[in-house]
């Protein structure tokens, strides 16, 4: 026990289990830290959805744990877990046929995920040496002062609510896919590593039966695999019996590039029946269902390159869904996770500190030998986007010729399971024996197979939103001549209503029968569909006035609206104006030939540094929240990013509270957590309201000065009003606030119950609704012919910008202050203002939610 005095595993599930068996032996402590709840839970937890569906080890995986924890096997088989040859007790069909059952002698242990993960927990948590520290979120590494060795992880306490500096001489990061290592890599001054995506729109769809005993004989499970010919799989599996005599199975239906089965009983049931084992619909239809219907999403496998990079802190390594990510459909997920635990164990054998370059140079083979497994079967659908190089092709095509040889011949059966099960390399199959063989069988007919009865035509979207936001004035106008309500696909094929005419959206802002509630009118997020990674989560995840309705809502609003009154606004206008001023005093010292980005320099700064006062932000916290606060609205982000950011955000926000908590002064954070304190909200309503005005008060605030700064520049003549004392600055802001509305999309509201519209179009119940406040603004019907003008002679500026009724923002006298304070002294300290760059360089932040520019750079005193 010499390699160190702590082993800091980040990260309770499978992977950090396996990691912590693998160091019990080498360190004095293993610390096992994680958010959940993992003592005593025997189902499956919020980090895990996946565990509900069907599960099991590869034959490498089974005896990789084996190695790890000896005699785990028959400790399973002595509970009732189902335990097997994979040749001969499994029912394997591929393209609608079955391969013949050959004993090959190697081990199938069908255990579900809970089961498996609860038995090594408790293998874990036996050993001495090793503790466990739970409801903790992490929130970073912890360095020494030159960065080249991670010493520990800073945490933060749920209960009690308190930060905590875990020292160790090795850190595993053990999150899975969601892992931040990468941006904090960035952060440390490394070089994240690269990363390889295949984006195969995978989705489940998993209920358990009760089913008579024996009804697959001695066999454990049908395996159904998806193919391009037979795209739809599923597994029937057994899994224990049951006291009444009956037998317990699970049915997982999945398929990929979004033809995911649905979550209702009926039409899972039809979704069965296209599968192409007529016994699967069989065995159900009249089955006694033992639990509704689970379904769970996976967008894009993913392999980060640790191995590639050139420069690592010592002290780090990563096991598991943070380093690589395959297809769950092959389940090599926990056979990687137990592998690379293996080659940990043997790097700390001798006592020696592990070496992160040997270690991740070590685990490269066998994540190899998984992703080709994963090229080779996902490239070969036609809809998966990926680069298809020679060696994918003839591997991918090769692949199909052996998989429809093998059903006449065992020893290709047993050549492919091997394979499969990661025994064998996948260069395995292109031996000579096993190439001559499957040319051979090649030219045999094909035997009947059964096909569906019906094919089910997945649903096709008639507009898919532009996630980049490249153009969102133009799609508003392009979704406006569509319709007043267009049905939309947002990221993650998330069907939903744009709402694109001025009086209809007008009247659904105040229409009983459109809720913002997810968690009581959504179905996709009430069933778990829409997961943590969804680039639009913070819209529905944070507990806030965006989310709720009714009673909760008008508390919510209760608590925060006095701060935002007309006198306690008016007692902020010498603020705002101390701050404008001390902005354009920094502008002017920077020199007149250099350009400035005026966005960043001041359209932001202002917002940013008023509502981090109001709310007592600390100087050297605001980055963090305000970067979070840009990548909420960022919907380019990969999933893991999204997922990242939500969390760090979270943990930043609950710093702030506890900070609050302890030092309590006069400002909105501290009112909200004595709100909390004295029951009046939740810990998670604290923390949303803090998102929601946070962000409300500085981007969409910033994107308002922004625009109207290059409104004015680009029409003369209208900024000719201005500076004549003909129009005011009151009518720069509304015609900006209607002609370049802040919020291009704003996310989401549900209907409660079907709503017709006047076309005759329905929106149905359960349904996400965008108001599409860009489009309203530049609506004809309201506006007439010259609705995409910015003209601020305009009689009629009326706008949806804020809101309406109930729900109109209550942040938006101060956006008025700001703004209204803001652009007229920005445009007399620097009268001769201009643009750095032809307009049509002007990029967008990146989002279809937001209207904005991603820099503004400008002249302060014209062109030098």
């Amino acid at each position: 026990m010499s390699a160190g005095g702590r082993a800091l595993i980040l990260g309770g599930s499978i992977a950090g289990l396996f990691a912590a068996q693998a160091l019990a032996g080498a360190y004095r402590e293993v610390l096992i830290v994680d958010r959940d709840t993992l003592v005593g839970t025997t189902g499956p937890r919020r980090a895990t959805p996946q565990s509900f569906h069907a599960h099991a080890l590869l034959a490498r995986g089974q005896q990789a744990i084996e190695e790890l924890f000896p005699g785990i096997t028959d400790e399973f088989a002595a509970d009732g877990v189902p335990v097997g040859d994979v040749g001969s007790d499994l029912r394997w069909v591929i393209n609608g046929r079955r391969l013949r059952q050959t004993p090959i002698g190697l081990t199938c242990l069908a255990t579900p995920r809970t089961v498996l993960e609860d038995r090594v927990r408790g293998r874990v948590g036996a050993l001495p040496n090793v503790r466990l520290l739970e409801h903790c979120d992490i929130v970073g590494l912890v360095t020494t002062p030159d960065r080249r060795r991670v010493t520990g992880a800073r945490v933060f306490h749920q209960v009690g609510e308190v930060s905590e500096v875990l020292t160790a001489d090795l850190v595993v990061d053990a999150t899975g896919r969601g892992s931040r290592v990468p941006l904090w890599l960035a952060e440390l001054g490394y070089q994240p590593p690269a990363e390889d995506r295949v984006k195969i729109g995978l989705g489940y769809a998993t209920r358990n039966y009760r089913l008579p005993v024996g009804l697959l004989g001695t066999d454990i499970a049908y395996i159904v695999a998806q193919t391009p010919s037979h795209p739809r799989g599923a597994v029937l599996a057994r899994e224990r019996l049951l006291p009444d005599g009956g037998e317990r199975y699970v049915l997982s239906l999945n398929a990929h590039a979004g033809d995911h089965p649905p979550a209702d009983p009926a039409g899972f049931l039809e979704y069965a029946r296209s599968v192409p084992v007529p016994e699967i619909y069989q065995a159900i239809r009249g089955a006694q269902p033992l639990n509704d219907i689970q379904t769970y999403k996976f967008p894009n496998t993913l392999w980060r390159h640790y191995e590639k990079l050139t420069a690592f802190p010592a002290g780090l390594l990563l096991i598991g869904d943070s380093v690589a990510s395959p297809n769950p459909v092959y389940a090599q997920g926990n056979t990687l996770s137990a592998l690379e635990a293996l080659v940990l164990r043997s790097q700390v054998a001798d006592g020696s500190e592990p070496d992160p370059s040997r270690y991740f140079a070590e685990i490269t083979p066998n994540i190899q030998a998984a992703w080709d497994v994963n090229l080779a079967g996902d490239l070969r659908y036609p809809e998966i986007e990926g680069r298809r190089t020679p060696k994918i092709r003839v591997a991918s095509a090769f692949l199909g010729k052996v998989q429809r040889a093998a059903v006449h011949d065992d020893a290709l059966t047993e050549a492919f399971l091997r394979a499969a099960g990661l025994i064998d390399p996948p260069q395995a199959l292109f031996k000579l024996g096993t190439v001559l063989r499957t040319l051979w069988h090649s030219g045999r007919p094909e035997s009947q197979t059964t096909q569906p009865e019906e094919s089910v035509e997945a649903e096709k979207c008639p507009y898919a939103i532009d996630r980049t936001g490249s153009d969102v004035m133009a799609e508003a106008t392009r979704l406006r001549e569509l319709g007043a309500a267009v049905q939309v696909e947002l990221p993650g094929k998330v069907l939903a209503w744009s709402i694109n005419s001025f009086s209809l959206a007008k009247r659904l802002f105040a229409d009983p029968r459109v809720s913002k509630d997810p968690r009581k009118h959504w179905p996709a997020f009430v069933n778990g569909e829409i997961g943590d990674d969804w680039p639009l989560i913070s819209w529905v995840k944070m507990d806030s006035m965006t989310i709720n309705d009714g009673d909760d809502h008008r508390r919510l609003r209760g608590l925060i609206a006095p701060d935002f009154g007309p006198r306690r606004i008016e007692a902020q206008r010498p603020l705002v104006e101390q701050t404008v001023t001390a902005i354009l005093d920094d502008l002017a010292k920077i020199p007149a030939t250099e350009p400035v980005d005026l966005r960043k320099a001041f359209a932001q700064q202002i917002p940013a540094r008023m509502i981090c006062e109001l709310f007592g932000v600390p100087e050297q916290a605001r980055p963090e929240v305000l970067r979070g606060l840009e990548l909420a609205v960022d919907t380019t982000l990969p999933p893991e990013v999204a997922e990242a950011n939500l969390h760090h955000w979270q943990l930043a926000l609950q710093e702030l509270a506890a900070a609050k908590r302890e030092h309590p002064a006069d400002d909105m954070t501290s009112r909200l957590v004595q709100a909390q304190d004295a029951e009046r909200l939740s810990g998670s309503e604290v923390i949303g309201s803090l998102f929601n005005v946070l962000g409300a008060g500085s981007e969409t605030v910033m994107n308002l000065i922004t625009k109207a700064v290059v409104a004015l520049l680009t029409h003369p003549d209208q900024f000719a009003l201005v500076t004549s004392g003909q129009v005011g600055w009151e009518d720069v802001i509304e015609e900006t606030l209607r002609v370049e509305a802040p919020i291009a999309q704003l996310p989401l509201r549900f209907a409660v119950e079907d709503i017709e519209l006047e076309d005759g179009a329905v929106i149905a119940k359960g349904t996400p609704i965008l108001m599409c406040l860009a489009a309203a603004g530049r609506d004809p019907d309201r506006y007439g012919a010259t609705a995409a003008e910015f003209d601020l002679t305009r009689a009629d500026k009326d706008h949806l910008s804020f809101g309406y009724g109930a729900h109109f923002c209550v942040g938006a006298s101060l956006a008025r202050l700001e703004a209204l304070t803001a652009l007229p002294a920005l445009f007399t300290r620097f009268p001769k203002l201009s643009l750095a760059v032809a307009t049509a360089e002007l990029k967008p932040p990146g989002t279809f939610i937001m209207n904005g520019n991603l820099t503004l750079p400008v002249y302060l005193h014209g062109h030098p």
